[in-house]
């Protein structure tokens, strides 16, 4: 995962990334590394719902707490030019003018349940760059995938290029996996509304 995070935002431009979920930082760092990004990430630094032991952010382990020391240990280790922007909020709420760009890489790390993927596909379409990366985990989780690209077609993205990556990680059976769509973000056409035109005899 890690790996590949950093391979997506190793290009010969500066890259706009954005993670939803960030949680204490690791896959942010990796995105990071020894490249030339502007990253954004946001968090409630909340109940993880995921987590078979959940805590809360003044409980063990104190996640925000967390991220801002893995942050402050890579700008110490890494003397590049990075900037990183933490929003805190959730991910559905975010005033997205605190995205001043556009994104050209998404790691989404985040619940997909219920209307999750639908919500992020609707609100952040307007801060996808035309042509962008979005990397979501729990690829093997039943229906996902489906959900995922049933949701970008409806919202006016078209599939250029799907990958399934297998994430084979320490501790990891190799099932579990990210799945990489590169995808065309085509605006959205409004049909003006008919105008009645009456006549009369």
């Amino acid at each position: 995962m890690k790996h590949l995070l950093n391979i997506l935002c190793d290009l010969s431009y500066k890259i706009n990334y954005l993670e939803l979920g960030p949680y204490r930082g690791g896959t942010l760092i990796s995105a990071l590394w020894e490249n030339d990004v502007n990253a954004y990430v946001v968090d409630h630094f909340k109940w993880d719902a995921t987590s078979p032991n959940r805590y809360q952010e003044d409980g063990h382990p104190n996640v925000r707490t967390a991220l801002n020391n893995t942050i402050d240990t890579y700008k110490r280790a890494w003397k590049g030019k990075n900037t990183i922007k933490i929003i805190d909020s959730d991910l559905h709420e975010v005033d997205l003018s605190e995205i001043d760009t556009k994104i050209d890489v998404v790691f989404h790390d985040a619940d997909k349940k219920g209307e999750d993927i639908e919500i992020f596909l609707k609100k952040y379409k307007s801060v996808l760059d035309k042509y962008c990366i979005l990397a979501f985990t729990k690829m093997q989780d039943i229906g996902i995938k489906g959900k995922i690209e049933n949701n970008l077609k409806d919202n006016n993205y078209n599939i250029i290029e799907c990958r399934m990556i297998p994430d084979t990680g320490v501790g990891l059976d190799g099932r579990s996996g990210v799945g990489l769509y590169y995808i065309e973000n085509k605006k959205i056409i409004s049909t003006p509304a008919t105008k009645k035109v009456s006549i009369n005899a």
